[in-house]
């Protein structure tokens, strides 16, 4: 076929990976869908004469939030598959695209053949083809892109029945798109022989290659940050460890520090206590000492106030007191006589000093009868120490 028409969506890159480039310089033209300004605007500088719709073909309507991860083929309008994405390292940015349904997309072509239709959308495949109605146009063929992004899991089951609905066939899988004929052009089916084979000649893209080398840096990436978080989690481990041995460490050094200063405190208050203990003792003794020569004074006091006692109620010391009153009648005595006799002065000049004899003589006597009286006392004393002695023999 000379000329042909075709309509990619999801067509990324003119040439790098370009499904349509092949075609193109064959000399068909068609329709690119593409919501990533850059990939839009590339395809417009490389395809002059082809339509590019900047946009992502989606229920959604108006616009929508898109992560684009630039110059990787990785964009997005799903946010589960763009965290996937930024786990492995890529960073994304997230703007808002126009949108538009596939019916819209087919129904603008519909006075003409569509020869293939590719959809290739990162996920979003199912998103896409449940906007097919109510348009009735049929592409010759559709080519959907079949495994989870950046893997090999199969994702056709999520979306092959409404193709199945529609009437297409599957025809070919190779291992990364499936290939589906319209049930109005089933005879192309003959055309889909063996799968690509050695003799093919087929290339793998440089950009495919480097794909594939940039997801095993990755993985290996990934598994010596899991050894890597390993290794630092045991270094903390160990760093936990000697921290509290340090805090151990100090904690012992405090306690053997506090326990120093109480033994020393200790000490003291000891050599304290033994000085306070001897200076009671001596206190005590001292006290002792007082208290026995406070009994000896005591007792001596007694002592004395019982000789006065004795003294007092003696004989000697009655006679004493007699002689004292006797004295003082004397003298009173002496006073009245010789005022009723009525002696002068000048006879009381001769008379006088032998009155006066007398009185000394009295005085004389009565100021040695104490002693006398002691003393007789004292012979009293040891009389009844005598008869005490002979009354115990």
């Amino acid at each position: 076929m000379a000329s042909g028409f075709y309509i990619d969506i999801g067509a990324q890159h003119p040439i790098i990976d370009s499904v349509s480039l092949a075609f193109y310089e064959a000399g068909w033209r068609g329709v690119h869908v593409e919501p990533s300004p850059i990939y839009a605007d590339a395809l417009r500088a490389s395809r002059p004469d082809e339509v590019v719709v900047q946009a992502a073909v989606s229920s959604t309507k108006g616009q929508m939030t898109f992560f684009e991860f630039p110059h990787t083929g990785l964009s997005t309008g799903l946010t589960d598959i763009a965290e996937k994405h930024r786990s492995m390292g890529f960073s994304s940015e997230v703007i808002s695209v126009d949108t538009l349904p596939l019916s819209a997309l087919l129904d603008s072509y519909a006075d003409r053949d569509i020869h293939w239709l590719k959809i290739d959308c990162e996920g979003m495949e199912r998103d896409i083809l449940e906007t097919w109605s109510p348009s009735n146009v049929l592409p010759w063929i559709v080519v959907v892109e079949s495994t989870a992004p950046g893997s090999t899991t199969p994702t056709h089951h999520q979306w092959e029945s409404i193709l199945e609905s529609r009437g297409y066939v599957f025809a070919y899988n190779d291992s990364l798109n499936r290939f589906y004929v319209s049930p109005e052009k089933e005879y192309l089916l003959s055309v889909f022989g063996p799968p690509p084979n050695c003799f093919d000649g087929f290339q793998v893209s440089a950009f495919t290659q480097g794909f594939h080398l940039l997801r095993n840096e990755i993985a290996h990436s990934r598994a010596r940050l899991v050894a890597l978080r390993a290794e630092i989690s045991e270094a903390d481990v160990h760093c936990q460890a000697i921290r509290k041995l340090e805090t151990t460490s100090l904690a012992l050094d405090v306690e053997a520090g506090r326990r120093g200063l109480a033994e020393r405190l200790l000490a003291d208050a000891e050599a304290r206590l033994g000085e306070t203990t001897a200076h009671a003792q001596t206190l005590a003794i001292d006290l002792e000492n007082h208290r026995q020569a406070v009994g000896h004074l005591q007792r001596t006091v007694a002592e004395r106030d019982e000789e006065l006692r004795k003294i007092k109620a003696g004989r000697f010391w009655q006679l004493l007191q007699r002689l004292a009153r006797t004295k003082k009648k004397i003298a009173r005595a002496r006073r009245s006589v010789l005022a009723r006799a009525g002696v002068t002065k000048r006879t009381q000049k001769f008379t006088g000093p032998v009155a006066q004899d007398a009185h000394d003589t009295t005085s004389i006597v009565v100021g040695r009868l104490p002693l006398l009286l002691v003393r007789a006392a004292e012979i009293e004393r040891q009389i009844g120490l005598k008869e005490t002695r002979s009354k115990v023999s």
